[in-house]
């Protein structure tokens, strides 16, 4: 090994090799200046050696693989070229319900389901996705249906969007953040605010139609937009009574969410696709909140039939989080449909939840229904199990214990 003589070193091998001469060898020539040099260098360079070989011994050690680079999703997420995962949720109970006329104990399933999604990464930023997915009734075979009897379609997804075809619930139904907070046949949100309690209009904006083409947004600055429509392809395939469930409709909202503050507004307009004289209506409008362990929020809905029948709903709701407990309850009214019809009602729902961990808890919850004098028949029917009386003037109840899993 070569190396470069410093001063400091030159200077010390003269003193030792006149230090060793002088002692050992007095009567000789001193120790040559040369020689210690060497010995000084042989020395260094045993001890760079040493010092190189536990560099590399530490380095080993602290040594990690590096990651494999992934592709990013248009929303930013990590997300491999092509992926599928199976989802669900298993909601059941036992019930106590009280139509008016009879009561009744039953097993209750609400909205059980299972399904797979998916997507798959093309070039220039698209991505093509899917979701199958199928309602399920672990309690009653029957009220299993089959594949894609529930939110099930597919699509292309980029910068700009979404668009996709096929069965999926409209952008009015989904439009409920901070205010369908309760679960099962608590929630008031599908009775009042979607028109079911509405019985002399006759609407219903409860809905997950078919053969549909759909539009959703991105996010900007936390504005999202989403629409829907649905053809007459069975034009020439009905008439008469049937001609309420097949009406092709127009479904659109836009709301801000920026995890704290919500506020939306949604439209539906269910068209006759014979006539198309006659359009049953819906406007809605949400607000709602969200700080540290409590949720507010509130909606308005106003439907038409038109044919001289409209009403105003409106109903509140809130969540208290005293983790593992979490208490909810909510209230809405269902307007009258022309000046004092007496055909409108009220509910109120409570429920209480006792979280186990993330995907799971159980709860207790109730509700209660009462109609005006000259109100039609009700009936709680978010459970596959429900109870077909409708008298006029009766009011309805239910409570139960359930136990929601999700995967």
């Amino acid at each position: 090994m070569s190396r470069k003589i410093t001063f400091r070193q030159s200077l010390i091998a003269t003193v030792v090799a006149s230090a060793l001469g002088a002692v050992m060898m007095p009567g000789n020539a001193l120790a040559s200046e040369a020689d210690v040099l060497k010995k000084i260098e042989a020395l260094q360079a045993a001890i760079d050696a040493q010092n190189a070989e536990i560099a590399a011994l530490k380095a080993q050690v602290k040594a990690k693989p590096a990651a494999a680079p992934v592709a990013a999703t248009t929303d930013g997420k990590v997300a491999k070229k092509s992926d599928w995962e199976w989802y669900g949720l298993i909601d059941m109970g036992v019930e106590s319900n009280d139509d008016g006329t009879a009561r009744r104990t039953i097993m209750q399933s609400f909205s059980s389901r299972i399904g797979w999604r998916g997507h798959r990464e093309f070039a220039n930023g698209l991505t093509g996705v899917m979701q199958v997915e199928t309602k399920i009734a672990p309690d009653d075979v029957a009220n299993s249906k089959l594949f894609a009897s529930r939110n099930s379609y597919i699509g292309l997804q980029g910068g700009w969007g979404t668009v996709a075809g096929g069965t999926y619930d409209t952008p009015f139904k989904l439009l409920k953040a901070n205010v369908a907070l309760l679960e099962g046949n608590a929630d008031t949100m599908e009775h009042i605010i979607h028109g079911k309690a509405n019985a002399a209009i006759g609407a219903n904006f409860h809905t997950r139609p078919t053969n549909s083409f759909m539009y959703w947004s991105p996010k900007f600055s936390d504005i999202q937009v989403r629409l829907a429509y649905s053809p007459d392809e069975n034009k020439d395939t009905y008439t008469g009574a049937t001609l309420g469930s097949k009406r092709i409709f127009l479904s659109s909202a836009i709301e801000y969410n920026n995890g704290t503050w919500n506020l939306g507004a949604a439209t539906d307009k269910k068209g006759d696709p014979i006539t198309l004289g006659k359009d049953i209506t819906a406007v809605k409008f949400i607000a709602g909140m969200k700080l540290a362990n409590m949720t507010f929020g509130g909606a308005y809905s106003k439907v038409d039939n038109d044919a001289g029948k409209k009403a105003n709903n409106w109903m509140i709701a809130a969540k208290y989080d005293m983790n593992p407990f979490i208490l909810k309850a909510n209230y809405g009214v269902a307007g009258e449909a022309s000046s004092n019809a007496k055909d409108g009602g009220k509910i109120i729902g409570l429920e209480a939840d006792y979280v186990l961990d993330k995907q799971t808890f159980v709860y207790l919850y109730y509700a209660n229904y009462s109609g005006d004098s000259l109100a039609k028949g009700f009936k709680f029917d978010a459970g596959e199990n429900g109870y077909k009386t409708l008298k006029a003037g009766d009011d309805a109840s239910v409570i139960g214990l359930a136990i929601q899993y999700k995967f």
